[in-house]
């Protein structure tokens, strides 16, 4: 993981590509998590640091931002989704997108944001979206107690 100049928390995947898993579904994380107390701007951050035990628990928010889907027959084959996390101070957001593949089993106007999310996280798996959700408690703690900042100091 690292946080560009401008902000922004780089997540790679475990490994490149589409992924696919046994429903058919494909998907390719790009993964941004951008930085909003821009008093301590951060540049690195460590996949292995710690929580600190007395800090709140994050609220996390799965959210889907679009769908693209055909216009003909309704198939949804792409999903854009956010994770909005809090501690009631601070926040951090990560985006991502997935390709969805297969037989449509909702018809679209059917659909509901928590069926998507749904799809999003069976798409991700336990182990992505456990991190994905660590990073941005991670990032809620660096923006607490930052280790980096930049600036001047007149």
């Amino acid at each position: 993981m690292q946080i560009s100049s401008h902000g922004f928390l780089h997540l790679k995947p475990a490994r490149e590509g589409p992924f696919v898993n046994g429903s058919g579904c494909s998907h390719q994380l790009d993964l941004k998590v951008h930085v909003s107390n821009h008093h301590h701007p951060l540049t690195t951050m460590s996949k292995t640091e710690t929580h600190n035990k007395s800090m709140p628990a994050p609220v996390l928010s799965w959210n889907i931002s679009n769908l693209e889907r055909n216009v003909a027959d309704g198939k949804v084959t792409t999903v854009h989704y956010t994770v909005d996390a809090t501690d009631g101070t601070y926040s951090a957001g990560a985006y991502g997108s997935i390709g969805v593949d297969g037989d449509l089993v909702t018809p679209y106007k059917d659909l509901t944001e928590a069926v998507v999310i749904g799809w999003v996280k069976d798409q991700l798996g336990t182990d992505k979206v456990t991190e994905i959700e660590a990073a941005l408690a991670d990032q809620l703690e660096q923006q607490r107690a930052p280790k980096v900042a930049a600036g001047v100091p007149w």
